[in-house]
């Protein structure tokens, strides 16, 4: 069989995209793997107390919502994005108790999974995560306290979780007449 030294080129052509470089995928379960991956993975997500807040959203007097701020920390302490799922739930807070959650009020579902995801949330100047919670405040119980907690599940499927006791001041009937 006699080939043109033009078709040899075109056929190799056409085949080095399929000889290209490729990744095995990474093996999750073997342990040094997961050691390696552990060192950029977040060790723990953490409410910012003093940020995380019943506020408005617009800046009027009335609020639209809980401000949470949440910083995802490294095993050596410093500030790391995260990819996954995020569940926040508010509850009732009880008092005098083991388990200070009582009855679950809402629960907002947050996906980090793709570039605009973490561009809409995560803020580069504070290394935090911030999430505009809607919630029309008249719709809460009476209370002062309420818990609001956050749980991150991995691409790892590890699950890691914190929980804050979140003071609301008592809000002025001014600011409560135009919720909702």
């Amino acid at each position: 069989m006699n080939t043109s030294p033009l078709v040899c080129r075109v056929v190799l052509l056409a085949l080095l995209p399929l000889a290209g470089c490729s990744r095995a995928p990474v093996d999750t379960t073997d342990s040094a793997t997961r050691q390696q991956l552990s060192l950029l993975m977040p060790a723990a997500v953490n409410i910012v107390a003093p940020f995380t807040r019943l506020r408005s959203f617009d800046d009027d007097d009335r609020p639209d919502g809980i401000e949470l701020l949440l910083q995802p920390v490294n095993g050596f302490g410093d500030p790391v994005n995260i990819a996954g799922g995020v569940i926040v739930e508010l509850y009732e807070y009880r008092q005098a108790s083991g388990d200070n959650k009582g009855a679950k009020l809402k629960q907002w579902d947050i996906a980090l999974i793709n570039e605009r995801d973490q561009r809409m949330y995560w803020n580069r100047t504070t290394s935090m995560y911030e999430f505009q919670l809607q919630l029309d405040p008249t719709t809460l119980p009476p209370s002062h306290k309420y818990v609001l907690q956050v749980t991150h599940t991995t691409p790892l499927q590890e699950h890691m979780v914190d929980e804050f006791v979140l003071e609301v001041p008592p809000l002025s009937p001014q600011s409560l007449a135009g919720a909702g």
